[in-house]
């Protein structure tokens, strides 16, 4: 049996061992063996056998193509050991898994008859797992009698290890067969019938496409080399040229299968197989092609095959196998069937496709089907495979015109996610697309067969001989002309555009050129926009992922303004090289952004009004190019200690953040004196009662400390915070002290807590009464007084009748803010203050070293959480120029 073709995961064989046996003897040799030869190989580990591990090692048996068990000694004393030689003989005989024994100095009747050691092994287990005994003995039963390797002492074990891994290989060198009896399929058939009796293979697939320039041959090259010689580090070929001396020069001794599958032009046979003496005696060239003039050139007449067209039977039970499975019951008409037989004309790929595309539908469908397929005007075979596209839902044909165009050969979960974020179902459609036979997945990869992608392409092409008013553009030229059309003349029907050429190319288009695009949902550069330095996607309603641009490593702008229905931001722009301005202004759904910011030379963020954006990145290290943030009514509820980076900021805009709330602000003032909306605290300490309801609507509190002129500057000003709960202690943040280095003269220190900080989680639920007593006092060295305020959310009015009526606290102690706005009491207060010291300073009453310092403190107000420094905020209701220090 060919292995299996479906998706397979990154390993392609399983070790299964005793680790005390044979870990740093034969089952390390042969794991250094398997991975000096290319072979993905899954070493099994006794320390992975607790928690999530157990199931990562159940799917990677699942996932692998062979399944080594190296049975020896004391194997069976491990019940890991048993529970996955169960797993490994359930999914060969569920997945098509080939297992492979080694009896390392172990007797193969003893594993299967559970004798002597074995014997020992499963006894010890029964008290524990008597309920899996039976799974485990009917396990070592079956993998008993397999077929494999017995290494016995004095045995030459490096013998024994050439032999294993020659055997692996040659498994893994045979490719699945798909389809039917076409060329391809026959190619693969030989290459897994005969494989094994030459020195070395290669199956080299689609010759044709993946050979379009000199960078494809050259791949081809390497591939050619790789899987003929097995090297333990892979041949790298830097051109054809070079290549072709290697082919001559390492296989003219070998005998070797070489299979050219879908070759087109005579250049790939130059450079990969011109002349039978590059090779060693014996061995054998076998060439598909569709130009059977391309062969004689090459090849007398008489060792040329044309592929024959399915005879009737045959053809009649390869339809059947697709359109009547067993378990379908539905009677169709011989003449239906008759009829189909005569438009597939013996073609494997057509049959196949029509039906599956038949299969399960009733008569009157099948009668409809073929009338199509009559009134065709060619009834060639592209007529044929369109009736099956025909017949799906618009997801699945925008799905499959996808596919066909853009994503032949790529990654299965990759194409799922992009079709995702395109606002198509991919799941149901992939899953419909591969009951239909159009599209197939291979080793995680998508493929296509290349008539039915030449049928995909050719449905695009017919949607207009305008590039503008079809729906997608892969071709550089017809993508320059829609760029470069004016935006009066064009009708633009774009919904898709993928360049992914292998060789630079240059498109020079307006500033506006993408203005045009409003249905694109999908774009995706290889290198084709290289030296693109500015992209505007203003308004563009039908984008809801940016592309990758690190394709585009020279973009400097990129413009999304208005973008409505723009959700998630790649993560290549987070740490794009040469980006300075990124524009999301107004993206209402935009909720996934980059988490962490590296753009070093970006100088403008525009965040603005995106009401969904939740979070601010990251900011790891320094960028000296920001100097503008905008993250106006955003959803924003925090900004992150790494803020601080941003070292060259100059505004920030925080207006209508409703969900932002103040965490470790420090504010720093000239001058001695508190702001007037602190209150003092005279005994040095503060108590106060509040029921849940009213500690909820707590957002923080302000601590303002006035540090007097110290004689002694070489010691630091010092703050020692103690908070209770019902008189219980609560050290905030585990440490109640810290200090402050501040300069040697009369200076304000504002501090901004949480409540969490101070107090920790406080459980009323726990507590007698309604009412819950908070207390905070305050030890402190240099400083003259001390006070606070308590941030509140607006107070409801019953609030603030039993607050009253209660005489919880001090009212005075309360400031309610609405965050949607500026508070204009604490911007007030802090404005007197700047202009209090700013008298000060043209009174002449301060030195000239003072006045420089309070300068370069009137531009640098707020100091965020390690001492950094950043210039005071902007908001909407600046019309004068004045700064303002306000948290909002």
């Amino acid at each position: 049996m060919a292995p299996s073709s479906k998706s397979r995961g990154p390993y392609e064989v399983f070790l299964s061992f005793r680790g005390m046996d044979v870990r740093k003897n034969f089952v390390g040799h042969l794991y250094n063996e398997l991975v000096r030869n290319g072979i993905h190989t899954f070493r099994d580990s006794e320390e992975l056998w607790k928690g999530d591990k157990i199931s990562m090692l159940m799917q990677a048996i699942k996932e692998s193509r062979i399944a080594i068990i190296v049975f020896s000694e004391n194997y069976a004393f491990s019940w890991w050991c048993l529970e996955e030689v169960a797993n490994i003989m359930e999914c060969k005989e569920q997945n098509d898994l080939i297992v492979l024994p080694v009896f390392y100095k172990a007797d193969p009747k003893e594993v299967r008859g559970g004798r002597a050691s074995y014997a020992r092994g499963l006894a010890k287990h029964e008290s524990k797992h008597p309920e899996k005994m039976e799974r485990w003995k009917k396990a070592l039963w079956d993998a008993g009698h397999l077929i494999g390797w017995t290494l016995n002492d004095g045995d030459d074990e490096s013998n024994v290890l050439q032999k294993i891994v020659k055997n692996i290989s040659t498994r893994l060198s045979q490719t699945p067969l798909d389809g039917g009896i076409g060329k391809t399929t026959l190619g693969k058939a030989i290459n897994n019938d005969i494989s094994g009796q030459f020195d070395g293979s290669s199956f080299l697939a689609g010759v044709r496409e993946n050979s379009e320039d000199r960078k494809g041959l050259v791949t081809l090259q390497e591939q050619f080399l790789n899987d003929i010689l097995l090297p333990h580090k892979k041949i790298v070929v830097p051109n054809v040229d070079r290549g072709v001396m290697l082919i001559q020069d390492r296989l003219r001794n070998k005998r070797v299968l070489i299979i050219l599958d879908d070759v087109d032009h005579e250049k790939q046979l130059l450079a990969l197989a011109r002349k039978a003496e590059w090779f060693g005696n014996g061995s054998r060239i076998l060439v598909t092609t569709r130009d059977g003039h391309l062969l004689t050139r090459w090849i007398d007449e008489h060792h040329v095959y044309e592929v024959k067209a399915l005879d009737n039977g045959e053809a009649r039970e390869l339809l059947s196998k697709h359109a009547f499975p067993p378990h379908h019951k539905l009677k169709i008409r011989e003449d239906l069937v008759d009829g189909v037989l005569d438009h597939a004309k013996g073609l494997p790929l057509a049959l196949v496709v029509l039906g599956s595309f038949l299969c399960g539908r009733r008569q009157d469908e099948w009668e409809s089907a073929l009338d199509k397929l009559s009134r065709s005007p060619t009834k060639d075979i592209n007529d044929v495979l369109k009736i099956s596209y025909e017949g799906l839902e618009r997801n699945e044909k925008e799905i499959f015109l996808h596919i066909a165009r853009f994503f032949k050969g790529w990654d299965f979960d990759h194409v799922k996610k992009v079709l995702d974020s395109c606002d198509l179902n991919a799941r149901i459609g992939l899953l419909i697309l591969t009951e239909r036979s159009l599209i197939r997945t291979k080793s995680g990869s998508i493929q296509v067969h290349d008539l039915i992608q030449l049928m995909g392409k050719d449905i695009v092409n017919q949607e207009s001989d305008d590039p503008e008013r079809r729906s997608r553009l892969w071709a550089y030229e017809d993508v320059l002309d829609v760029l470069s059309c004016d935006m009066g003349d064009c009708n633009v029907k774009v919904k898709a555009i993928v360049l992914n050429s292998l060789v630079p190319i240059e498109i020079s288009t307006g500033r506006d050129a993408f203005t045009k695009l409003r249905g694109l949902e999908l774009l995706i550069l290889g290198n084709d926009f290289r030296n693109l330095k500015y992209m505007n996607f203003d308004f563009c309603k039908s984008l809801v992922r940016t592309p990758d641009i690190s394709w585009t490593p020279n973009l400097e702008e990129l413009h999304l303004n208005f973008c409505k229905n723009l959700v998630e931001v790649h993560v290549s722009i987070g740490d794009h090289g040469k980006l300075q301005v990124l524009d999301l202004r107004n993206c209402s759904e935009l909720r996934i952004f980059p988490k962490v910011l590296e753009a070093k030379n970006l100088r403008e963020l525009q965040l603005g009004k995106c009401t969904k954006l939740e979070r601010f990145p990251d900011v790891p290290r320094k960028l000296e190019g920001l100097i503008e943030l905008d993250l106006e009514e955003t959803a924003i509820k925090g900004l992150p200690a790494s803020i601080e980076n941003l070292v060259s900021l100059e505004e920030i805009n925080l207006d209508k953040c409703k969900n932002l709330v103040p965490r470790d602000l420090d504010i720093s003032l000239m001058g001695g004196e508190m702001p007037e909306w602190v209150v003092p605290v005279e005994e040095g300490f503060v108590s106060f009662k509040a029921s849940k309801d009213l500690y909820d609507k707590f957002l923080g509190l302000a601590f303002s400390f006035a540090v007097h002129e110290r004689e002694d500057r070489m010691t630091p000003a010092n703050f020692e915070i103690f908070s209770y709960v019902e008189g219980e202690g609560r050290y905030f943040r585990g440490d109640p002290s810290f200090h402050v280095d501040v300069p040697d003269y009369d200076y304000t220190w504002i501090q901004y807590f949480v409540p969490s900080d101070l107090w920790g989680v406080v459980d009323f639920g726990q507590i007698d009464g309604n009412y819950v007593q908070f207390s905070l006092s305050v030890s402190t060295t240099y400083v003259k007084k001390w006070g606070l305020r308590i941030i509140c959310k607006p107070l409801e009015d019953d609030l603030k009748a039993a607050l009253q009526n209660n005489q919880l606290m001090d009212p005075a102690l309360l400031l309610e803010v609405v965050l949607k706005s500026i508070d204009s009491e604490v911007e007030s207060k802090v404005s007197s203050i700047k202009i209090d010291l700013l008298k000060d300073m043209e009174d002449g009453r301060m030195s000239s070293e003072e006045h420089s310092r309070i300068e370069s403190k009137r531009n640098q107000e707020f100091i965020l959480p390690q001492g950094k420094r950043m210039k005071t905020l902007s908001t909407s209701n600046s019309t004068d120029g004045d700064e303002k220090a306000f948290v909002d």
